[in-house]
């Protein structure tokens, strides 16, 4: 039997995904359930934030099963992450306040423009906070936004995103969703996590629809 994880090790170190949690994603439908079950395969630690239960809508569209409709999304996602990948998972059956204290990356896949200003209030200017990652869909659409929450220009662009008197891109999580547009989220912010824990350049933000991907550094 190989090394678990040891194909990795040619791009990280265990100690660098170690380091680096646990990673807290905040929503755990459309977007959240894909990056978890991503990250925990590699091998982070993880702290999930939704009060959602499974619903025969999210199979197909989220990371879940048939067998885990009616179970709370956190509760779920931590007995299949830490029996089948051998991870550590906290799970928060509620909804993020703003009134937590958060540290390490930050992953929002929260489709409520009012609860991402909360929660990007609750992390503004944290310098426990490397890495703060805002991810949204809408029909085949994605976008991404890796932000460092003290770097005074990330927060000046970032906060023109989060104008509430401005239409959301994204349709709630189960209504249009195009599973290539859940997939390629899912793909960049593990690029950009990957880029972080080893140093590299992270894109601010990353844009597109099938294959017309747009990539912009700050």
């Amino acid at each position: 039997m190989g090394v678990p994880r040891s194909r990795f090790s040619d791009f990280f170190k265990q100690e660098q995904v170690k380091a680096n949690s646990p990673v807290t994603i905040i929503g755990c439908g459309g977007i959240g359930s894909r990056v978890a079950q991503t990250l925990a395969e590699i091998g982070f630690n993880l702290s999930l934030w939704d009060d959602d239960v499974v619903g025969n809508e999210n199979v197909g569209s989220q990371r879940f099963g048939f067998g885990e409709v009616d179970s709370p999304k956190v509760l779920a996602l931590k007995s299949r992450l830490e029996a089948g990948c051998q991870v550590s998972v906290s799970a928060h059956q509620e909804k993020f306040d703003g009134q937590e204290e958060l540290s390490g990356i930050v992953v929002c896949g929260v489709d409520s423009k009012e609860t991402r200003a909360k929660i990007w209030e609750s992390i503004k200017f944290n310098p426990g906070i490397p890495l703060y990652l805002d991810g949204r869909v809408g029909g085949k659409r994605f976008k991404l936004f890796a932000v460092n929450p003290c770097n005074p220009q990330h927060i000046e662009v970032y906060e023109t995103q989060l104008d509430l008197s401005k239409p959301p891109m994204e349709a709630p999580c189960t209504a249009r969703f195009a599973p290539q547009a859940g997939m390629a989220l899912d793909y960049y912010i593990w690029v950009s996590i990957s880029a972080h824990i080893v140093g590299g350049k992270v894109p601010f933000q990353v844009a597109g629809q099938d294959l017309d991907v747009r990539t912009v550094f700050r």
